[in-house]
């Protein structure tokens, strides 16, 4: 968690953070700019609480990522120009991110880590970098037990850290001004690294998915700096400027809601319960879709959330209250539940309902006589 060096906490969140100021300040969209490539739906829906009357503080709780996720991203949306404190103008920020992009140098390379080692050889720069303060997940997954040492622990987590909240170049430790053999040269290093290949049948318990991510976003990094236009747009969205040619528009409600539901999708399928409910709840407060909730409930079965999952079911069934198909969400929440009564008087309603789907009538038949057994076993 970020240190509260600087200021006194508020809720978690530093009074004074670094490159946004303070926590009480309220930021604004850029009108000027428009969002690239680089943009997830995380960053856009952040982007969209900053609206010059809700202060930093109030965006992070808002949000809901928690306080360090919030910051980071908050602090990449300001690094991007995307947003301006009090007293900047849009042209004074485009002159700002051009000149930060323009400086940007890569950091030397040193030493890499030990021979025999999952990321033995690699040699990527940032050994000599000092951790800090670790936040709560990362001194969690310092302190496991798994196939890697601490200082590949430590190299993981910095390099997690660059590709979270740097931009493309960062990402693959190059000049702004490389060309595609350089950065086809910085990609072979990073992925020769952290491609999920080098670690199977390992065990690396919380480090998996952070390296499965580095390498995922690395691919995407080399991808578009590769490709001569995708690179011109990328660069120019950097500097705060319109891409050349580009016909980019803010997302609707509806296109955000779509995106963040992909992506709570993957993340459930992926295993991560508990991050899937976040991005369900977030694409709900969006747009209030049956077949959003009904996702989130049986989402929430299997994270054990069974009041969230509870309130997505019922509130889907109020919507589609003619949808035999919702009502069976509902039963499977209250059985996940315990409450079997209220699973039998679901299913029994779900079956009165008109419906020329055979295969449902089977299953609803199937689930009610499950249901029933469970509670004469009672």
């Amino acid at each position: 968690m970020l240190s509260s060096r600087g200021g006194k906490r508020l809720s978690g969140i530093p009074e004074e953070i670094p490159d946004l100021g303070n926590a009480r300040g309220t930021p604004r969209q850029n009108p000027e700019f428009a969002p690239g490539a680089e943009f997830t739906t995380e960053d856009y829906y952040v982007w969209t609480r900053c609206d010059g009357r809700t202060s930093v503080r109030d965006i992070i709780l808002m949000v809901g990522f928690g306080a360090d996720k919030g910051i980071a991203i908050l602090r990449k949306l300001r690094a991007r120009g995307a947003v301006l404190l009090a007293g900047e103008t849009p042209e004074s920020v485009s002159v700002r991110v051009a000149e930060e992009v323009k400086g940007r140098r890569p950091r030397p390379p040193t030493q890499p880590l030990r021979s025999g080692g999952l990321i033995s050889s690699a040699a990527l720069d940032g050994d000599d970098e000092v951790l800090g303060d670790l936040g709560a997940e990362e001194l969690v997954a310092m302190a496991e037990s798994v196939a890697l040492s601490d200082l590949e622990k430590r190299r993981v987590i910095l390099y997690l850290r660059r590709v979270r909240h740097g931009t493309y170049f960062d990402i693959l430790g190059v000049d702004p001004s490389a060309r595609k053999r350089e950065l086809k040269r910085a990609y072979f290093r990073v992925s020769k690294a952290f491609h999920p290949d080098r670690f199977y049948k390992k065990q690396t318990g919380s480090f998996g998915p952070w390296l499965t991510e580095i390498f995922e976003l690395a691919s995407k990094a080399f991808s578009v700096l590769s490709d001569d236009r995708m690179r011109r747009r990328y660069e120019a969205v950097l500097r705060g400027e319109s891409p050349e040619g580009s016909t980019s528009r803010p997302q609707t409600p509806e296109e955000h809601a779509a995106d963040l539901f992909d992506r709570a999708c993957k993340l459930e399928i992926a295993g991560n319960f508990s991050e899937a409910m976040t991005l369900f709840a977030a694409t709900v407060r969006v747009d209030a879709r049956a077949r959003y909730m009904r996702r989130a409930a049986n989402c929430g079965i299997k994270a054990g959330e069974f009041n969230s999952a509870e309130q997505y079911a019922k509130k889907a069934a109020e919507l589609e209250s003619d949808d035999p198909s919702t009502a069976r969400v509902l039963a499977n929440v209250y059985r996940a539940a315990g409450k079997l009564a209220q699973a039998e008087q679901t299913l029994l309603a779900a079956l009165e309902l008109k419906t020329e789907n055979d295969s449902l009538l089977r299953g609803l038949t199937a689930d009610l006589e499950a249901v029933r057994r469970q509670r004469a076993a009672q």
